[in-house]
């Protein structure tokens, strides 16, 4: 099975001003009562009880225990890592290190890519005609 090319270019606007970077955290404004965000935190390993996530432990020692769900989105390398280190991935993997399989799922941390990009900052001219990113943007290439 052939899973393409993953050659492509992308425009990726710019998310700070005047040097100070802006990050999703700055955007939440009126968040429900039953969401926390908690920023600057390094996800350590998520605790799963009966074939269901019900926490996570930071790597300062710090326990979060969730009502209903945890969405763990840190990333394509740093997903799996985590739920690797938590005992939910491959059987054999898991065991061949000595971690208890505590959620069996091959699918985890396999057929990862690179996005190999250069970063290229430009200016465009006012006054020329093109429908392209705003002054100053980003262009991404992988």
């Amino acid at each position: 099975m052939s899973l393409g090319n993953y050659v492509g270019i992308l425009f990726g606007p710019l998310s700070g001003h005047e040097g100070v970077r802006s990050t999703a955290a700055d955007l939440p404004h009126g968040t429900p009562p039953n969401l926390k965000i908690e920023t600057e935190s390094i996800v350590q390993k998520v605790f799963v009880a009966d074939g269901k996530v019900s926490g996570v432990e930071l790597v300062n020692g710090k326990v979060l225990k969730c009502g209903r769900e945890v969405i763990l989105s840190t990333g394509t390398l740093s997903s799996p890592q985590i739920l690797m280190q938590s005992g939910i991935g491959p059987t054999q993997y898991l065991r061949e290190l000595g971690v208890p399989v505590a959620y069996a799922n091959n699918n985890i941390g396999q057929n990862l890519r690179d996005h190999c990009h250069v970063w290229i900052y430009f200016s465009v001219d006012v006054n020329l005609l093109y429908d392209g990113p705003p002054i100053g943007g980003t262009a991404m290439g992988f």
